[in-house]
């Protein structure tokens, strides 16, 4: 990197152009043609440009892959002086303007734009595209075409621009030779930077057209890898990171990098390849792993109360603090109840911490308790699907439990007297002598009362 930097600076410090692209490369006729809402096309152009490329050139412009339809073009222009704060350079072939032909000139003033630049597609194929019969063969073609473009109207002043893919397939040495025969016929000229910036400045008004005129794509530009479900996966992306993001302490950083990362789905590279899907991939696998680090901990729990505390045990295995975060019990049964349902957590870097939840037993049971970690704007976290843990509770109130536990101790009683019983045996009735004599103190005399005559009472 270091050497291809020295290298622009060089080219910069010469008088040749640089232009940048947005970060990225966005696939700007990718996203204009598909579903894309505005803020995607906004977060495409908005990204600034890196200070050390701004030391070689602070020239961004829109090099689309396709040519663009006159409400594209419009739409384009319009987000990117509200998002840039300016007007855009648009790069697009000559089919998108009316009456090109060959005698022409390729800077032209558009509405909405600081300059469109129109390249011809047959120039470029000459002198980019790979030529089976040779480079001796390649250059002279190129030289031909040039020539007659310049007989067309030798006394009249005008440019042509040629574009090379973003892909280049052809060797370096060869794309020189061909520019090297170029620049040496006696009818072309190189043009400077300044001079393409006066030119866009002042150049004819151009008749963009409603709709490309026909011809052959080139660079060719590849099937787009922008599309719905890829547009729809990148967004709920971005929201598990802006979730993630409302969280984590002293993390901003973080997450615009990966949310910088998320957004090279869009890049033009992949046009023609499946790298926007594994990109996307890689990207979602490494979000769900960090939600995944904050997890509830498992297991089984005996509530033998009509009333009382539930304790949950929370960990986090991330580098970073958070705090913020929701943990919400929701039982599967009615037989269980939590009053106050939802807490608020906060732990450390790598940390772990307890909550107790009131919560009231209404009838005995299992009861399977979904414990929901979530951040404030409703993001699950703790499980790469988004799914709850479940702990289960064995759910026994005291009005029912008592009762068991009083038999229980009346039927061990019961069993343990009863084995006395049969281990001691029947008893039997003493045999008494005859000759032993009654004790005295066992002996009570009674006196009987007098009778009373009728009479004597009277």
């Amino acid at each position: 990197m270091t050497t291809l930097r020295t290298r622009l600076q060089s080219a910069a410090q010469g008088g040749q152009p640089v232009w940048w692209t947005p970060l990225d490369d966005p696939d700007l006729s990718g996203l204009l043609a598909g579903s894309a809402d505005q803020a995607v096309l906004e977060q495409a152009v908005g990204p600034a440009l890196a200070d050390d490329l701004r030391t070689i050139s602070d020239t961004v412009v829109a090099a689309p892959a396709e040519a663009l339809t006159a409400r594209q073009l419009s739409q384009l222009t319009t987000t990117w002086s509200a998002t840039r704060g300016g007007a855009p350079v648009v790069i697009q072939p000559n089919r998108i303007v009316a009456n090109t032909g060959l005698v022409t000139t390729d800077a032209r003033r558009a509405t909405g734009t600081a300059g469109l630049l129109v390249y011809d597609e047959t120039l470029s194929s000459l002198l980019s595209a790979p030529d089976s019969s040779g480079e001796g063969a390649a250059s002279a073609h190129l030289l031909a075409y040039t020539l007659a473009v310049y007989l067309q109207g030798p006394g009249n002043q005008r440019s042509m621009t040629a574009l090379v893919p973003r892909q280049l397939t052809l060797q370096p040495a060869e794309l020189a030779a061909r520019l090297t025969a170029a620049r040496g016929a006696a009818w072309t000229a190189d043009r400077t930077g300044d001079q393409t910036a006066a030119a866009l400045a002042t150049g004819p008004l151009a008749q963009v057209r409603g709709t490309p005129a026909e011809g052959t794509p080139y660079p060719v530009p590849g099937r787009s890898a922008i599309t719905t479900a890829l547009l729809e996966s990148v967004a709920q992306q971005r929201r598990r990171l802006t979730g993630l993001g409302t969280i984590l302490v002293d993390a901003e950083s973080d997450i615009a990098a990966r949310t910088a990362a998320l957004d090279t789905a869009f890049s033009t590279r992949w046009r023609g390849t499946a790298g926007a899907e594994r990109t996307l991939h890689l990207a979602a696998t490494a979000t769900s792993g960090l939600l995944a680090r904050v997890t509830v901990s498992p297991g089984n729990v005996n509530f033998f109360a009509d009333s009382g505390q539930l304790s949950v045990t929370v960990t986090s295995s991330l580098t970073r603090a958070v705090q913020g975060v929701n943990l919400t019990l929701t039982p599967r049964r009615a037989i269980l109840q939590v009053e106050d349902p939802t807490h608020t957590l906060d732990l450390g870097v790598a940390g772990r911490t307890t909550t107790r939840f009131h919560v009231q037993a209404l009838a005995q049971g299992q009861v399977p308790v979904d414990a929901t970690l979530s951040t404030p704007g409703g993001l699950v976290l703790g499980s790469p699907d988004g799914q709850s843990t479940q702990v289960q509770v064995d759910v026994r109130p005291t009005a029912s439990w008592i009762y068991w536990v009083l038999g229980s101790l009346g039927g061990i009683v019961f069993v343990v007297g009863l084995v006395r019983a049969v281990r001691r045996g029947p008893r039997t009735a003493e045999q008494l002598d005859p000759s032993t004599r009654t004790p005295s103190d066992a002996v009570v005399t009674v006196t009987p009362a007098p009778l009373i005559d009728d009479d004597e009472e009277e």
